[in-house]
């Protein structure tokens, strides 16, 4: 039994990819993504463009969108591995409906307008990078990442190509935390790596005991 998932239907359209492909694929898309996020690369393109401080994050969105779609209809339908019903996949959809709803709380605390683009194209300016260590960034210090791959888990209906996604996902997740910290410390110096101490990269700590007295 097939079963589409994740997978946009321009992708039965076109014979089913191979595997090397389908990391081929991936591979381009960390390239592409990670190299548009370069500092060099920012900078050298402002300087060339006038416009390019306004319009350069909106297209940078709009790219990242296309590209992902594009590594999408590379997975072909698979076969199911599990399908849950009744309570489990209750249980499992207000996951996803919880870490959505969070993933949104962070985007928000971060600078949502700042994070798409929208505010540089209405004011022409960059804005300037912030460094925050409260709310979702005083649990961990990539919440959106560990959040994207809860919600990718959390999926009532796992398919081996929904497996590969999230797989590969992860592991993009990971790369490009330790690529971002490098600039963030260069940005935010000892700021940034007394936050690296005190707060952990992914999973959140437990919660300690508090202990009684007498």
């Amino acid at each position: 039994m097939a079963y589409k998932g994740i997978i946009p239907p321009m992708a039965t359209i076109l014979r089913e990819p191979t595997m090397p492909e389908i990391v081929s694929r991936f591979l381009l898309f960390t390239l592409f993504h990670s190299l548009l996020a370069m500092e060099t690369v920012k900078k050298l393109l402002r300087s060339n463009r006038p416009a390019g401080t306004r319009f350069y994050r909106p297209v940078y969105t709009i790219l990242a969108a296309g590209s992902m779609v594009w590594l999408l209809a590379a997975l072909p339908d698979t076969r199911i591995l599990y399908a849950l019903s009744g309570n489990p996949r209750v249980i499992l959809l207000a996951t996803q409906g919880c870490a959505l709803l969070l993933l949104c709380t962070c985007a928000a605390q971060s600078g949502l307008g700042q994070f798409l683009g929208i505010s540089q194209l209405l004011t022409g300016k960059e804005c300037a990078p912030r460094f925050t260590r409260d709310g979702c960034y005083g649990k961990v210090r990539h919440p959106q990442y560990t959040l994207a791959v809860v919600l990718l888990l959390a999926t009532p209906t796992m398919t081996v190509n929904h497996l590969i996604f999230t797989s590969l996902s992860a592991a993009y997740f990971i790369l490009g935390s330790f690529l971002e910290e490098s600039r963030l410390r260069e940005l935010f110096g000892d700021d940034y790596r007394r936050y690296q101490q005190d707060v952990p990269m992914f999973v959140p700590n437990p919660p300690q005991k508090q202990e009684r007295f007498s």
